[in-house]
């Protein structure tokens, strides 16, 4: 237990740390969000992102529900870093989303039972606890209501540049296997695996701008090297 809230600290700590920049420094992937947009078959949804960060992602799905005729009549964003919700509410403002930001873990939300339609994690999913987790979107989700995630896999940590160059990067990844992902429908029988889908992405960037997600630690598997090893 104590090692889980020393990494919850260590987490939120990074997260407010680059709260500020965070939606300049990382990559947003609309397929994704299209394909889970696709699986919501009702005329109205209400949506909640968990771990939602700057609400980056919670804004494209909305863009892509109502692209698709859909009505989002309700969007919750959760998250644990009050700095990441404070830009999420800059971000938010104007854009005549009537989305409710959410100060708190993802395993406890503070919403009714049954009262949302769809729930998301967007590449957060590792930063979890796994099984109260999915017993909150449980309580959470309607009747046939649908929860997609979102992630990379441990597989590819060791392909991007940091894993290419950064000793032990695989190690201090807290990213989840394929083979873990696949095994969340047995934390509770009344899960039923839907689709899975894989996306691939070429990415292009300056040195400057790696340079730089590199110094801030955008990645937050660079924030767990002590600063001797990170400098080194």
């Amino acid at each position: 237990m104590q090692q889980a809230d020393n990494s919850k600290k260590m987490m939120l700590q990074h997260f407010n740390g680059i709260a500020d920049s965070y939606t300049y420094c990382r990559t947003l992937d609309e397929a994704p969000v299209r394909s889970i947009a696709g699986y919501a078959s009702e005329a109205d949804q209400s949506i909640c992102d968990l771990g939602c960060g700057t609400g980056r992602y919670l804004f494209e799905l909305i863009k892509a529900f109502r692209s698709q005729g859909t009505h989002v009549k309700k969007a919750y964003g959760v998250d644990i870093s009050p700095d990441m919700l404070k830009e999420a509410e800059i971000e938010s403002d104007g854009l005549h989303h009537d989305i409710e930001w959410i100060l708190g873990s993802v395993d406890s939300t503070g919403l009714p039972d049954s009262s949302v339609s769809v729930v998301t994690s967007f590449n957060s999913i590792h930063h979890v606890p796994i099984k109260r987790t999915l017993g909150e979107v449980r309580r959470i989700l309607s009747p046939g209501g649908i929860f997609a995630i979102y992630a990379r896999v441990l597989q590819q940590e060791s392909e991007h540049i940091w894993g290419c160059l950064f000793p032990d990067y695989v190690s201090y990844s807290k990213v989840l296997t394929r083979q873990a992902l696949s095994r969340f429908t047995e934390y509770d029988e009344r899960w039923k695996l839907i689709d899975v889908k894989d996306f691939v992405f070429k990415r292009k960037a300056s040195i400057s701008r790696i340079c730089q997600q590199t110094k801030n630690k955008h990645y937050s598997t660079l924030a767990r090297y002590t600063e001797d090893e990170f400098e080194h």
